[in-house]
């Protein structure tokens, strides 16, 4: 599909982008210059590929989605082959310590599958916990309707897997049981978790957004602002923020589109009026500003001082707090109308200093 508004750059990265809300301009590695009036950071996220299970030493031990593959170029299972699928590869365990959401739906709907081409093909889920949320809890009833089985185990109790020539053998403790189960797969499936793509972080320090301690991309506020970034005319959706699956990114995607047009259906746009005032006559140009500011608003002007970017200042007060000599004060909260305010609290309230 063309558009005369869209324009897509392949094999290029972005090497350089200033500006704010409004007015960013962005520089790719080929030379190509943009001026835009809004960012969306979607850098989507990466399978992770298995090391455990022998899924290096065997052709038979595979991921959800090559199983999937193999089932949409019309592979019919045979009858009495058993596939062991195994939850959680790579996720809900050091150095990945979350869900990826989208391996227990994807497992389900592979088992519902394989038992529809050939209700004689055995299907084991080995789980630690099945998370089919939503309506998709109705698939999870109808595999096991099906006769798809469901093991649970536990972390500190993970399944085996031994390899012997072309045989797969597949070691589990059953709670339901209350032994070890042991049973011959012809498949042993691997359900495998999402990471960041490995440009998350370096995208994100070039537009200085954060990262929350699994890589991802953080929001403002995750009810509030869910898909903007602190500072203002950024966004975010896809896998680049949290694992999720389709249909949630597609809602994403469309809200943080919503948001950028909002920004780009102004002519115009106004500037909170709780944001930090800069005062050069007392500025030392000491650059402690320059340094913890997280939104890049003190910048070093033509003459080698200090100035300040009123557009990019959230009010976070960082920049009030750390100069030495003063010349920034937060409006609404100059240092003059704190003292005030704690001045009145005394004398409305003698006995608070000595509470």
């Amino acid at each position: 599909m063309v558009h005369p508004r869209i324009n897509i750059y392949t094999g290029v990265e972005v090497k350089k982008t200033d500006g704010f809300v409004g007015n960013f301009r962005t520089t790719l590695t080929d030379g190509t210059t943009i001026d835009h009036g809004a960012v969306v950071l979607a850098t989507g996220g990466v399978e992770y590929e298995p090391t455990e299970y022998h899924y290096n030493d065997s052709d038979r031990v595979i991921t959800q989605r090559e199983l999937e593959k193999k089932l949409n170029d019309g592979e019919r299972p045979k009858s009495g082959d058993r596939y062991v699928m195994i939850q959680c590869v790579g996720s809900r365990e050091e150095p990945a310590q979350y869900c990826s959401r989208v391996c227990c739906q994807d497992a389900v709907k592979n088992a519902i599958a394989i038992k529809e081409r050939n209700p004689d093909a055995q299907v084991v889920v080995l789980y630690r916990d099945v998370r089919t949320y939503g309506l998709r809890e109705d698939y999870y009833k109808k595999a096991r309707d099906l006769g798809v089985i469901f093991v649970r185990y536990e972390v500190d109790g993970k399944p085996s897997v031994e390899l012997s020539g072309d045989r797969l053998s597949v070691r589990t403790w059953d709670y339901m049981l209350n032994k070890e189960l042991s049973m011959d797969a012809d498949w042993v499936v691997l359900s495998t978790g999402l990471r960041p793509h490995p440009t998350t972080d370096r995208v994100g320090e070039t537009y200085k957004v954060t990262r929350n301690p699994d890589g991802y991309s953080l929001e403002a506020h995750v009810k509030l602002r869910p898909v903007d970034f602190p500072s203002e005319g950024l966004f975010v959706a896809g896998l680049g923020h949290a694992p999720k699956n389709l249909d949630e990114t597609i809602s994403q995607a469309l809200a943080a589109a919503g948001r950028a047009g909002v920004i780009l259906s102004h002519e115009s746009l106004a500037v909170s009026g709780i944001i930090a005032k800069h005062k050069r006559e007392l500025c030392m140009s000491c650059l402690s500003c320059l340094r913890v500011c997280p939104f890049g608003s003190p910048y070093i002007a033509e003459d080698g001082k200090i100035s300040h970017n009123e557009v990019k200042c959230m009010g976070c007060g960082i920049c009030a707090d750390i100069c030495p000599a003063k010349a920034f004060q937060v409006n609404n909260f100059r240092d003059d109308q704190i003292v005030a305010m704690i001045d009145a609290a005394v004398d409305s309230e003698p006995g608070l200093i000595g509470a």
